[in-house]
């Protein structure tokens, strides 16, 4: 069977970036996990100052970025996040600026590896990026700037480029009626105030929409289960909603996405009217206009005011594909909607069985599910027991099913060393760990390796199922 780097579909990319003032990347993984669910490979991470990242930096990077609440920091670091994840080994990651050396200390020390270790799932030519904060600024900046961007998604706010940049690919931007502190409003304000780079790329004509949620906050697409950070209930919900789907159209190519960006269901949502003193479920301000300027296969299609409906051509909430209850919680757990590349197979199509599918197909399709079949980049090596992952890109109604037990193989420079793994069955789109016992001579020579890619070759029946790197991590026993 061909080798897994070219029998697994590569996903699209995307790349968070972090709020400042202490907002870790975890605040943001409501989201990743939203698209890492639909296909995506997501890459968050901490800029400098921020959650668990070094402040003061070291070496050549000594106080580099210090005080913490610098745009720069946002700017460069997102540009070598994404750097970092479209790394590979023939294009191993170097960091902008001071950092290479102390870098490649890093990976000779085996303390940081060379290139993504997901690489081999990573599709180059479709990355989208997002931010919240000063990363809502640092990405409104790069997507204008960086030509390996697809498409951007601003949380709080979009901005305009700064010239000489100009608007160059589709942007979604979502504020809120107040910011940090809900304040009211004495006097209404200039409904369009949140609306400044959306006119700019309406004015080029690039693709483009503005969301302001109505009682919405600077929190809104932060997860912070604390009254002391205040948000709106649902929210979060629309953040994720217009992040999938800005992204399944302008990044994935999905023409069906457009039906859940001018859906009509957060203009009457149920569980916001439930919370709502006067039984209102819409989500969009009435204070700040939310319009949209987009192409559709049918046209252009531009609107105002989004809370308004668009004088009734906003789809219905029925045909928009997705369940009537969605919420972010519940597709964490699991895709909903008829997202057309979610789950593929070797050329990126779904693989598995239709209704009136020929013997042939179907041997055909067994064997793409087999193909489908590849090993997580990152291991865990505690004592003799390698703990690895077997994920199935097969659709989530199939399975991957093999036909025996599997024959690991692991090459540690010029040694070879082997392990068996029983028969396994990973559901259609999921993971199943696997615990493999080792030799003790292999453990300890994977042990020294450190932080170190091995190459390893995944096998069943002398049939080649997978192969490429594998990232082992030790763990210590005393945790």
């Amino acid at each position: 069977m061909p080798d897994a780097r070219k029998a697994v579909a590569r996903r699209p990319l995307v790349v968070i970036t972090n709020g400042s003032v202490q907002a870790p990347e975890q605040l943001y993984w409501h989201a990743a996990q939203t698209l890492a669910q639909h296909g995506y490979v997501v890459l968050t991470w901490d800029p400098q100052g921020q959650g668990r990242s070094d402040a003061f930096g070291s070496g050549e990077t000594l106080l580099r970025g210090v005080p913490a609440q610098q745009p720069a920091n946002f700017v460069e670091g997102t540009e070598d996040a994404l750097d970092f994840a479209l790394s590979t080994p023939e294009r191993p990651y170097t960091p902008r600026g001071p950092g290479a050396a102390r870098q490649r200390e890093l990976v000779a020390a085996g303390r940081s590896p060379k290139n993504n270790p997901l690489h081999v799932l990573v599709d180059a030519s479709r990355v989208g990026i997002a931010g919240h904060s000063l990363g809502a600024f640092a990405v409104s900046q790069i997507s204008s700037s960086d030509p390996r961007v697809d498409a951007v998604m601003a949380w709080d706010n979009l901005q305009p480029p700064s010239p000489p940049l100009k608007p160059r690919v589709p942007a979604l931007g979502i504020s809120n009626d107040y910011g940090l502190v809900v304040t009211p409003f004495t006097s209404d304000p200039d409904p369009e105030a949140r609306n400044r780079a959306f006119a700019a790329y309406k004015q080029a004509g690039v693709d483009a929409m503005q969301v302001n949620i109505r009682g919405g906050t600077h929190y809104e697409s932060s997860y912070i289960p604390d009254p002391a950070f205040p948000a709106t209930l649902r929210g979060i919900d629309l953040v994720d909603w217009y992040t999938l789907a800005w992204f399944d159209r302008y990044v994935k190519g999905e023409p069906r996405a457009i039906k859940r960006i001018l859906s009509d269901r957060w203009r009457a949502d149920a569980k916001a009217a439930s919370v709502d003193p006067s039984g209102d479920g819409n989500l969009f301000s009435f204070y700040f206009r939310s319009p949209v300027a987009i192409t559709t296969p049918r046209g252009r299609f531009e609107c105002s005011d989004l809370r308004g409906g668009c004088e009734g051509r906003l789809v219905p909430r029925s045909g928009d594909g997705f369940p009537e209850d969605w919420s972010f919680l519940k597709e964490r757990l699991g895709p909903s909607g008829g997202a057309e590349d979610d789950i593929g197979g070797p050329a990126g199509q779904p693989v598995g069985r239709g209704k009136a599918e020929s013997p042939k197909a179907h041997k055909r399709a067994r064997r793409a599910r087999r193909q489908a079949l590849a090993v997580g980049a990152i291991a865990h090596l505690e004592g003799q027991v390698l703990t690895l992952r077997l994920i199935c890109f097969a659709p989530r109604d199939t399975r991957c099913r093999l036909p025996g037990s599997l024959a690991l193989t692991l090459r540690l420079g010029r040694a070879i060393t082997g392990a068996r793994i029983a028969r396994q069955t990973v559901p259609g789109g999921s993971t199943r760990r696997v615990r493999v016992p080792l030799a003790r001579a292999a453990a300890r020579a994977l042990a020294r390796r450190r932080a170190r890619a091995v190459v390893y070759e995944l096998r069943s029946r002398g049939r080649k199922l997978a192969a490429g790197e594998l990232l082992i991590l030790p763990v210590s026993k005393h945790r």
